[in-house]
């Protein structure tokens, strides 16, 4: 198996790669409603394109933290009440990969070059502290933080947890509360329940572990995952339903766990392997609402969806035209957006689609899309720009 950081510093040559790998047409139905055939884009209902700013392009990991929407390789927020540039950083920020929290009004990056640091910054975009992460070592896969929960600030960083305290984090000597390491592994992902109930997945040659810690970095349980299961990717995400782990890993599909115990929650795990018009290779992306798993694999043309409770299949939607998906699907009010160089609006009961945006996006490398309930907005920031939509409902 190639390192974590191999695996994923091909990730935007192999997205570019599978673009070019346009199929023909092929007719999809799911298992609720039929897909709409090759006269879709003209025939679906427009969704309503309510404003754009195309100046500042962007490829992987954007966050919206209050009205601010961040990204890009130097930390670039754009203000979506006045949809303008509001300021940029000049952080190390060269995988594209930085992620973002809130600490009541302040924000706080994870960003770096050759190691790890945690960027303080008000919503000015002056920045008042930077906390180096001590032993750690730059990853380039998202959702390892930071977690701000409570009292405490848990990140990875390499084969390394950290939690912080956050009345530390504007210190100039601010040190983690503890450190947990796992030697031979990577950290692949890490998701925050609450202050007292985080979840990591590790990755290794031979072994693939989920483990459930508690606030002083006790181990509660830890589960083998076969490597058979990944199919040679050792990262993997996870999301919470109720009080499900559900893991999200390699061509294998979808896992879920019992968040106290840890013992299998599904009969089965589903394969993600079943979109006709393109077959996934890998599944990065995922989101849960309305007792749905929404995921929208990379290298497949098709959103799926998984009922919850039990991880059976709900609908499949192929795209009729026909590019990959690399987004992680937004719900919302039970429309599920999503886009493949153009956006989409799926029913998240039936997979149907509702309306598509007729702005072409192009290759969005991955940035999730964000939800503005304040100003009603979806928003979608990639190589094409900033394109903010009008929700269905």
């Amino acid at each position: 198996m190639r390192p974590l950081s191999s695996l994923l510093s091909a990730e935007v040559s192999m997205r570019r790669y599978l673009l070019l790998l346009s199929l023909a047409l092929t007719a999809c139905t799911s298992q609720n409603a039929p897909t709409p055939g090759e006269d879709a884009l003209a025939q679906l209902p427009a969704l309503t394109l309510q404003w754009s700013f195309p100046d500042h392009k962007v490829t992987g990991y954007t966050t919206l933290l209050g009205t601010l929407l961040l990204g890009g390789r130097q930390v670039t927020a754009i203000d979506t009440r006045t949809h303008q540039l509001a300021f940029k950083l000049p952080l190390d920020t060269e995988n594209l990969r930085t992620n973002y929290a809130t600490l009541d009004d302040k924000l706080i990056a994870l960003n770096g070059k050759n190691a790890d640091v945690l960027t303080v910054f008000d919503r000015s975009g002056q920045i008042l502290n930077t906390v180096a992460v001590p032993g750690g070592t730059r990853q380039s896969l998202g959702q390892l933080g930071p977690f701000v929960a409570g009292s405490s600030l848990y990140v990875v960083s390499g084969a390394r947890l950290y939690r912080y305290r956050t009345a530390d984090l504007l210190r100039p000597d601010a040190q983690p509360v503890w450190v947990r390491n796992y030697p031979g592994f990577r950290l692949a992902s890490l998701i925050v329940r609450d202050e007292d109930r985080l979840f990591v997945s590790t990755s290794a040659e031979t072994s693939h572990q989920l483990i459930a810690l508690n606030s002083q970095g006790e181990t509660r349980w830890a589960v083998d995952v076969s490597p058979k299961t990944l199919q040679n990717t050792g990262a993997f995400a996870l999301s919470l339903y109720k009080n499900l782990i559900i893991a999200q890993a390699g061509v294998a599909g979808l896992q879920a766990y019992d968040a106290d115990t840890g013992e299998k929650a599904w009969k089965k795990f589903p394969d993600i392997n079943v979109c006709p018009g393109g077959q996934a290779n890998t599944a990065f992306r995922m989101s849960i609402a309305d007792d749905k798993v929404f995921i929208g694999p990379w290298g497949g043309t098709c959103i799926l969806a998984y009922h919850a409770a039990t991880g059976e299949l709900a609908w499949v939607f192929d795209a009729p035209n026909h590019v990959t998906f690399d987004t992680t699907p937004l719900d919302v009010n039970g429309v599920v957006y999503a886009s493949n160089s153009r956006l989409w609006a799926l029913d998240a009961e039936t997979g149907k689609a509702l309306a598509v945006g007729r702005e072409n996006l192009s290759d969005n490398l991955g940035a999730p899309l964000s939800y503005d309930p304040a100003g009603r907005q979806v928003l979608h920031w990639g190589a094409a720009g900033v394109h903010a939509y009008q929700p269905l409902r």
